[in-house]
């Protein structure tokens, strides 16, 4: 688990625990994630609903079409998911052009 209390950018497959105590911060999402990659945040410390942690998608993904995602609730914990939109249509597979999605 990587602990962290500011800007941060989260490499593939990281799970991060989230400490919002000093402020506000945002994280950004791996520049070049591949279908499948998994990332899990953790709200640990401080209050969220004060000092929002701003989740960003990386360069050439998306979340939540592009806007980011607010990680605002308390004692909450959110996954996120890469999907690439060529799966299956076998060409251009792990090319970057997919989303991140939560579940």
């Amino acid at each position: 688990w990587i602990n962290t209390n500011a800007n941060y950018t989260i490499q593939v497959s990281e799970n991060i625990l989230v400490d919002a105590s000093a402020g506000s911060f945002t994280l950004t999402l791996p520049d070049t994630p591949s279908h499948g990659d998994m990332i899990r945040i953790v709200h640990g410390k401080g209050d969220l609903t004060t000092n929002t942690v701003i989740i960003l998608p990386g360069l050439q993904d998306t979340l939540l079409r592009g806007v980011g995602l607010d990680f605002d609730l308390n004692n909450s914990s959110v996954t996120l998911l890469f999907f690439d939109h060529d799966e299956g249509a076998g060409n251009n597979f792990n090319d970057g052009n997919g989303d991140w999605r939560v579940f």
